[in-house]
C-alpha cells in the first residue's frame, strides 16, 4: 500500500489507496529506497551509507500514519550506488564503486564483496536468487552472473538498457533496447 521513491532531494513516502503524500525523509542523495518485504522496514542507500529504518505504523480505518525508528547502518564503505533485494529481503546487493556487496540486511556487519567488476548502475536479484542481472554505463549492455558462485565473469551478455526485470518465477528476464522488448530464458 505504501509507495517509496527516491532521488537527490531525499525519499518520499505516499498511500496508495488514497494518494496522500504520507512522509519525507531528507537523505541527499538518496541512491535507492524501498520498504522491506518481509519487515515494511525502510532501507535505503546513499553515498555515504546503507540505512535501514524500523517502520512503526498506525492504521486506523481508512487512515494511514507512517513513522520510523531511529536509522541503523549496515557497516558497508562510504561511496556507495544503488541496490536491490532478494524476494524476501534477507539479502541486498549494493553497488560500490567498481564492485557489488552482498550483504545480510538482519545481520548489520555481515557482508561480502562478490568477484564483478564494473561500475554498476542497475541491479536486480531473480526472485529464485539464482541470478544477479547488472547494467553499466560504460558496457551498455545488461550482465545476468549466476550469485553465489565465484565466477568473475558474466554467465550472459545481453543488448539492452537500464530497464529489465526478472519474472516473478525467475525464468526469464525481460530487456529493453529502444522501442523492443525481449523475453530471455534464463
Amino acid at each position: 500500500r505504501v509507495v517509496v521513491a527516491a532521488n537527490d532531494l531525499g525519499i518520499f513516502l505516499w498511500d496508495s489507496a488514497t494518494g496522500r503524500e504520507l512522509g519525507f525523509l531528507d537523505l541527499r542523495p538518496t541512491r535507492s529506497a524501498t520498504l522491506h518485504p518481509a519487515t515494511g522496514d525502510l532501507l535505503a542507500s546513499s553515498p555515504s551509507r546503507f540505512i535501514p529504518w524500523a517502520q512503526q505504523t498506525r492504521q486506523d480505518n481508512s487512515s494511514l500514519t507512517l513513522a520510523f525508528g531511529r536509522p541503523q547502518c549496515l557497516d558497508l564503505p562510504v561511496r556507495l550506488g544503488r541496490f536491490a533485494l532478494e524476494g524476501m529481503g534477507a539479502r541486498a546487493v549494493v553497488a560500490h564503486e567498481d564492485h557489488i556487496h552482498l550483504a545480510d540486511t538482519t545481520a548489520l556487519s555481515q557482508s561480502s564483496i562478490l568477484p564483478l567488476k564494473g561500475r554498476f548502475e542497475t541491479l536486480t536479484i531473480s526472485p529464485d536468487k539464482k541470478w544477479l542481472a547488472t547494467w553499466t554505463v560504460d558496457r551498455d549492455h545488461i550482465e545476468v552472473w549466476p550469485l553465489g558462485q565465484t565466477n568473475s565473469q558474466p554467465l550472459r551478455i545481453l543488448p539492452g538498457i537500464r530497464h529489465f526485470a526478472f519474472s516473478p518465477d525467475g525464468r526469464f528476464l525481460v530487456t529493453c533496447s529502444g522501442r523492443q522488448y525481449v523475453l530471455w530464458d534464463t
